[in-house]
C-alpha cells in the first residue's frame, strides 16, 4: 500500500503473521463475542498481523516498530505459529521490495518494547553475537518506557526480552521522548498509559491525517470500548485513554493504522447507534 499524508510518502508492510491466545487478547470479554470477530484455532489463539510503516521525506526514511525478529527459539515460533519468513525474515524482504536496506533507515518510532513491537530491532550474527538491525538509525522511545521496559514488574518481564533492548542501549542508539512531542516535520508522537507505561502513538499530519494507535487498538474487534487485552498492566487506565483517544480520532476524521489487524490496515471510525463502528478506507 503507497499513499502520502502531508511531507510524508507512506507505506505499509506486512512483518509478520502469528497468532496469541484469543481470551488473553480480549481479556474480560467472553469467547462468544470476540470470536464472532476472531475465529480461534483448535488452541484457541486467533490470527494476527505485525504491520508496520515506512515514511520517507527527503531528508528521512523512519520505520515504526519492527515486528518479532528473527531470534525466536523453535518452541516460541511453534506457540505463536509463526509465519516462516525465511532466516532474515519478511522486514528484510519488505524493506527490498520498497528498495531499501537496513542502512537506509535514519529513524526508528518505537512504539513500545514488547516483543511482538521490538524483536526485530536486533539480530544474532554469523558468531552468534547480538547487533543491532538498524545501526544507522535513531531509536525513538518514552523515557519513562525505557525505564519500564529494563525494569518490569512481574506481570510483563516476559515481554520484555533483554536481547531486543541492551545492545541499542550499549551502541546508545536511543533517543528519548518525554510526553507529547513534535518530533519531526509534520510528525508528534502521544504517550498512552494502561496497555504498558508510557507506550506511544504516532501522529501524522496530513488530510486526512494518519493516526498509529498501537496497542491501544491493536485490532478493529477491539473497537468496542470494553475489548481490553488481559496483558494491559493497567486495563481501566486504558479504557479511559482509549475513549479519549476514539473521541479525538471521529471528531478529527482521522486515518488510522492498526498495527495487529491481519487484512486492512487503514481505516476510519464514525459513531453509529451509540458505538464506534469501523470501515476501511
Amino acid at each position: 500500500m503507497l499513499t502520502r499524508c502531508g511531507d510524508y510518502r507512506v507505506d505499509s508492510i506486512c512483518v509478520d503473521r502469528f497468532r496469541l491466545d484469543g481470551g488473553a487478547m480480549f481479556g474480560v470479554v467472553p469467547k462468544p463475542l470476540w470470536e464472532r470477530a476472531c475465529p480461534a484455532d483448535t488452541k484457541n489463539r486467533i490470527a494476527m498481523g505485525c504491520q508496520s510503516l515506512i515514511l520517507r521525506s527527503q531528508n528521512r526514511t523512519i520505520l515504526i516498530d519492527a515486528g518479532l525478529g528473527t531470534k525466536l527459539s523453535d518452541k516460541s515460533r511453534d506457540i505463536h505459529d509463526l509465519e516462516d519468513r525465511g532466516p532474515r525474515g519478511a522486514l528484510a524482504s519488505s524493506l527490498e521490495s520498497l528498495g531499501l536496506r537496513p542502512e537506509d533507515i535514519t529513524d526508528i518510532i518505537v512504539t513500545h518494547l514488547h516483543f511482538d513491537h521490538a524483536g526485530g530491532l536486533t539480530y544474532l550474527d554469523s558468531a552468534g553475537e547480538l547487533q543491532p538491525t538498524f545501526p544507522q538509525a535513531r531509536h525513538w522511545v518514552q523515557a519513562d518506557h525505557l525505564d519500564w521496559a529494563r525494569s518490569p514488574v512481574e506481570q510483563d518481564r516476559g515481554s520484555f526480552p533483554s536481547e531486543n533492548i541492551e545492545p541499542l542501549v550499549k551502541n546508545d542508539l536511543f533517543s528519548l521522548t518525554r510526553g507529547e512531542e513534535q518530533l519531526f516535520s509534520g510528525l508528534a508522537v502521544l504517550p498512552f498509559h494502561g496497555h504498558t507505561r508510557a507506550m506511544q502513538g504516532v501522529l501524522i499530519d496530513g488530510d486526512p491525517a494518519i493516526f498509529y494507535p498501537a496497542d491501544l487498538l491493536p485490532m478493529s474487534a477491539h473497537l468496542h470500548i470494553p475489548y481490553v487485552m488481559a496483558y494491559d498492566i493497567e486495563p481501566l487506565t486504558t479504557l479511559a485513554e482509549k475513549k479519549r483517544m476514539l473521541a479525538e480520532a471521529a471528531r478529527q476524521g482521522w486515518s488510522l493504522f492498526l498495527e495487529h489487524e491481519p487484512n486492512e490496515t487503514f481505516g476510519r471510525i464514525e459513531m453509529f447507534g451509540g458505538r464506534y463502528r469501523w470501515g476501511t478506507t
